[in-house]
């Protein structure tokens, strides 16, 4: 992110009383996923890094340290935002009292509409996709993406 040039930026609102996540448009580069750091940042680390190794698709992540964090941040700045108060929100307390991770953006599908488009052989693997990722859900007690652990919505758009 260093020498590219920012698009922009998107703020996708978060639950459970985090700040969300910061979609970054980098110029010819992609996007990469902004949030803030919370204390139990060494699990999603550990979370992604058991992922891998089971062979299911997981961003790769790593904790900014304080001083590339805002240099990030003081960067986008001056980006344009798809919603208005984006760069108050990346500006607050919160965020600068915590620092930031930076992830890597990995596009899937949103449970819902757009599987009914698949054909059966495509529906089956993402179900099995799905169900690997409850799986390790369940394993790390990752109870935000799927109301699978605790009663609620879940957070389905979560990385599947």
């Amino acid at each position: 992110w260093h020498k590219q040039e920012i698009e922009g930026i998107h703020h996708a609102q978060g639950g459970l009383g985090s700040t969300g996540v910061f979609l970054v448009k980098l110029k010819n580069h992609g996007v990469v996923v902004l949030k803030q750091k919370v204390p139990d940042v060494a699990r999603e680390i550990f979370a992604q890094c058991l992922l891998q190794s089971l062979g299911i698709n997981a961003p790769a992540i790593r904790s900014l340290p304080f001083r590339e964090f805002k240099a990030f941040t003081e960067k986008l700045a001056p980006s344009p935002v798809t919603v208005k108060g984006t760069c108050l929100e990346i500006h607050g307390s919160r965020m600068q009292e915590t620092g930031g991770v930076l992830m890597e953006f990995v596009p899937g599908l949103e449970l819902g509409s757009p599987l009914l488009r698949l054909s059966q052989n495509e529906f089956r693997k993402v179900l099995f996709e799905v169900g690997r990722m409850v799986a390790v859900d369940v394993l790390l007690n990752n109870a935000d993406r799927t109301p699978f652990l605790r009663r609620g919505d879940g957070n389905p758009s979560l990385n599947f």
